[in-house]
């Protein structure tokens, strides 16, 4: 195990002066191309002069606590950025590059991250500064100052690095807004601190650990895993673009085996894209005998996926102790809990009646009307766990389902500007005993001999009669029903009605799924779907491949999939609602206004070139 940090080290500048003082021959970040060829690599000692001589420009153009948004291309160049920032004494705010095909939804949801979070100073590429003249004045009419980092500066004097406490606030991770309008939240240098330590305790990280990561600076995910924590940890971090992996799944183990990285990690989706890719490519090997903490979050983790995975993969050295699922949010750092190094996951059968009413029955009768669900780990080091009945807010029983509220010190401050948000959010009280304050993370799970298990969101739950469904269960169901559904591109929610809720699916078809077909497709959603749940689907709509809405690390968008199906703007090919004579009547009504002929080709290009939604 790795030696514990100096007690004088209270902030991520001064760890940042610690780790390369340390070790200034040594690797710190490499950047992998989709050739497994490194493009740029940078060692700690090269590392601290490019992100010094960038910092001391950067304090002289801005205060101390200003906002400087990070707008980058995949590479090591928004690694500089982040890390110049803070030893400027900035507070980066790391977003998604605007997309230049999809200007039209892209650019609102940025200019409103930079509103928000009051920013005056956008570093960036020469390549993405060209758009600069649409996001120039600030809400207030200030100038908004655009920085190409990648072109030559005016290099300032040494600066000196800022002398931060561990309540500092050191970045804004704006939330991806799967259930809410994106929401900047407020993470300290200490948030940062703890977790990293817990998190390599967790993981059992080493000197010999090598990390790899393929997500985006801007996710949760990828800032922590791919750039703060391997330099908290020192080692080497190996970063890859997000394309080379959509283009090619099976790039990602390539480059865990070209490398023998021992911690890399991802989605549900990225491993389920691994094995479809495995199955066409029969041939492929790989040496994945070092990979020893497979992590997997962000989105639900389904058994199948797992147990597959160290099937087909077993072969090439993928141990079955090295797949880790984990549960965390931006508004706890990241990880919450985490299944330990070494320790197989765990897989809980459940009756799927008695989880409707918000209990846990065992069962080992057979898989009809059983749900598997597979365990998150236990809580990471000085994280508490409760779980809550959300109405009552008191703690509920063992064996009951309830809303998981945490607290730690990697619990973040709270919402950039939302005082009274942050209140019934980060603060909230145990009504029993008075115990808190508690973040409330609206998702639903339960306590399992020491260990968390997700069942949903509890604003995604679906009530009907009473019953709860989680919508991730129904949307799985549904797109095993037939196999000219896209997996994981599927949206089921209710819609309000005078008799009641009623229950909607919108799914993704295959683009080879012949039109003929439509039918039998929708009847064999609503027969799985009767026959798991003894659930009745009002409306079944198909629609076209990579239309459903997603946010930027890929998560459906259920609630703007609902207002787009209200609305009519659903990109329609097929739709049946109970209780109509004609199952597609209503087609024409639900369907968008056509694309121009350049915007379906860029579309169907993305669709072609990565198989998978639009960004």
């Amino acid at each position: 195990m790795r030696q514990p940090l100096p007690p004088s080290i209270h902030s991520l500048t001064d760890l940042f002066e610690f780790s390369c003082r340390r070790k200034p021959q040594e690797l710190a970040y490499a950047f992998v191309r989709d050739t497994l060829e490194l493009e740029h690599q940078l060692t700690y000692g090269e590392l601290d002069h490019r992100v010094r001589s960038l910092a001391g420009y950067l304090a002289h153009r801005a205060q101390p606590g200003a906002k400087a948004l990070l707008l980058y291309p995949p590479g090591l160049d928004v690694v500089c950025a982040f890390w110049a920032c803070l030893c400027a004494g900035l507070v980066p705010v790391p977003a998604p590059a605007p997309d230049p095909v999809r200007r039209k939804h892209s650019l609102p949801r940025l200019r409103a991250i930079i509103e928000d979070a009051q920013v005056l100073l956008v570093l960036t590429t020469s390549g993405i500064k060209t758009i600069s003249s649409e996001l120039s004045i600030a809400k207030d009419g200030s100038q908004i100052e655009w920085m190409a980092t990648d072109q030559p500066y005016d290099q300032g004097d040494v600066v000196e690095l800022p002398r931060l406490n561990e309540t500092s606030l050191a970045y804004l991770q704006y939330t991806s807004g799967s259930t809410a309008t994106p929401r900047g939240v407020m993470v300290s240098h200490g948030n940062v601190l703890s977790h990293c330590k817990a998190l390599s305790l967790a993981g059992g990280v080493s000197d010999r650990s090598r990390s790899l990561c393929w997500l985006p600076y801007f996710h949760d995910y990828g800032l922590l895993h791919g750039i703060i924590a391997p330099l908290y940890a020192g080692i080497p971090a190996y970063l890859m673009s997000p394309v080379t992996f959509l283009r090619r799944p099976l790039r990602w183990l390539d480059a865990v085996s070209r490398f023998a990285i021992t911690h890399s990690g991802g989605p549900n989706f990225s491993y389920e894209s691994c094995l479809r890719a495995a199955k066409q490519q029969c041939e492929w090997q790989a040496d994945l005998s070092t990979w020893m903490v497979a992590s997997c979050g962000a989105e639900p983790i389904h058994s199948d996926t797992v147990e597959q995975f160290i099937e087909i993969f077993g072969p090439q050295g993928f141990r079955r102790t090295s797949f880790a699922p984990a549960y965390g949010l931006a508004e706890a750092t990241l990880l919450v809990t985490m299944k330990r190094a070494e320790v197989e996951p765990t897989f809980l059968k459940v009756e799927a009646e008695a989880l409707a009413d918000s209990i846990i029955k065992q069962s080992s009768a057979p898989e009809r009307g059983i749900r598997t669900l597979v365990g998150c780990g236990e809580p990471l080091e000085e994280t508490r766990v409760r779980i809550v009945n959300p109405t009552t807010q008191n703690v509920c029983p063992p064996d009951a389902v309830g809303e998981v509220w945490l607290a730690g010190p990697g619990i973040a401050t709270g919402y950039w500007g939302r005082p009274g948000e942050n209140d019934a959010t980060f603060k909230a009280i145990l009504a029993g005993s008075g115990e808190g304050p508690y973040l409330r993370t609206g998702d639903l799970g339960f306590i399992h001999r020491g260990e968390l298990f997700l069942t949903g969101r509890l604003k995604d739950l679906i009530i009907v009669r009473g019953r709860n469904y989680y919508p991730h269960d129904l949307e799985w169901t549904a797109e095993h029903a037939h196999s000219g559904l896209r997996r994981g591109c599927g949206a089921a929610f209710s819609i309000a009605s005078e008799t009641g809720e009623r229950v909607a699916l919108v799914y993704e078809i295959e683009k080879t799924l012949p039109e003929s077909d439509m039918t039998e497709v929708m009847n064999c959603i609503r027969r799985a779907l009767a026959d798991e749940y003894e659930l009745e689907v009002h409306h079944v709509v198909l629609v076209k491949s990579g239309t459903i809405p997603r946010t930027s690390s890929g998560k459906t968008q259920r609630h703007i999939c609902r207002a787009d199906f209200e609305a009519g703007r659903l990109a329609v090919v097929g739709a049946s609602t109970l209780g109509t004579t004609e199952e597609e009547e209503d087609v024409e009504s639900l369907s968008e206004t056509p694309r121009t002929a350049v915007e379906k080709r860029l579309a169907d290009i993305w669709q072609e070139v990565l198989g998978g939604p639009q960004p």
